[in-house]
């Protein structure tokens, strides 16, 4: 028998709100200072990436927030640890957002220079636009095309897709078996 208990709009799924702890811990430890070794605002920082998908949002006002801050260390983190991943997995929301930011803020501008454009920031036409936007060409990270055919003399030393990936054997000489 269904239960007949109305659902409380309020309440939100556990992932969300696990979500909405890991920001609000980050925020409790930002700005801090820098340390050697294992930083603890860096690994705040990295916990958030596994939420991107389910909170872009969020995390984009944290970004906005923590990426104009004057400590150079702070914005790399924010570079690298989340703004690029949010270009790369949210690109349609974050693109423009992340433009008009860099437009309107200097240090917004050199956080986004800090980070690597991947996913769909690689592709030729928007990277363009990012490397004008932050004053230098940035490196493009692009996923690899997966390689169906081997040659023989390849398989005959062991070496195979699940071994090495496709782009790591040198040399490519010799037939190509199916």
């Amino acid at each position: 028998m269904k239960s007949t208990r109305p659902v409380e709009e309020t309440s939100t799924p556990p992932d969300r709100k696990e979500g909405l702890r890991a920001i609000a811990k980050a925020e409790r430890l930002l700005p801090g200072t820098p340390r050697k070794g294992s930083d603890p605002r860096w690994q705040a920082i990295l916990m958030l990436e596994d939420f991107i998908p389910s909170h872009p949002e969020e995390l984009w006002e944290f970004v906005l927030r923590w990426g104009k801050h004057m400590q150079a260390d702070l914005r790399s983190a924010i570079a690298c640890c989340l703004l690029e991943h949010l270009l790369a997995d949210q690109f349609s929301l974050i693109f423009p957002r992340a433009c008009d930011a860099a437009r309107k803020s200097r240090r917004f501008r050199d956080t986004l220079g800090r980070c690597n454009w991947i996913g769909q920031a690689a592709r030729p036409r928007y990277a363009v636009v990012l490397d004008r936007l932050v004053g230098k060409k940035r490196p493009r990270i692009r996923r690899a095309k997966i390689r169906k055919k081997w040659t023989e003399k390849e398989l005959l030393k062991g070496i195979t897709p699940t071994l090495c990936g496709p782009d790591l054997i040198p040399s490519r000489a010799g037939r190509e078996l199916d």
